[in-house]
């Protein structure tokens, strides 16, 4: 169950990086500037021309991320990573993309990275082979 939260936590982290590179990008890196004439609103960063209140839309993505990590449960695991996944196709900014994909491959995996600590804990007598003759 420690890998998997360890797992969740990095990916958090992963987001939460790819955020401050998205805040530090230029204006015409998002917007008309690109194909009109540029200025100097173009050359600001994203985070200066929307302000501070952008880096709460920013933390979205790294805040689901530690969902299944408080929780580690299948669903709740499932439920993040589509909502990681359509979030990137409603807002189509393709440096979420790896958040999302990385999301849902920890969702795929999560009885693989959950399963050491399940099989440790459960009885021998289900696991062991009876040879006796009844």
């Amino acid at each position: 169950m420690m890998r998997l939260r360890i797992a969740w936590l990095l990916l958090a982290a992963f987001a939460c990086a790819m955020s401050v590179f998205v805040a530090s990008e230029p204006m015409l890196q998002f917007t008309s500037c690109e194909i009109a004439s540029g200025g100097p609103a173009c050359e600001e960063s994203i985070l200066t021309h929307y302000g501070r209140g952008f880096l709460i839309v920013l933390a979205v993505p790294a805040l689901l991320c530690l969902v299944p990590a408080v929780v580690p449960v299948r669903g709740v695991a499932w439920a993040i990573a589509v909502t990681l996944f359509l979030g990137f196709l409603a807002v189509f900014t393709p440096f979420y993309l790896p958040v999302a994909v990385l999301g849902l491959t920890l969702a795929a995996l999560h009885d693989r990275l959950a399963g050491s600590a399940r099989q440790r804990q459960r009885d021998p007598a289900e696991t062991s082979i009876n040879f006796t003759a009844q």
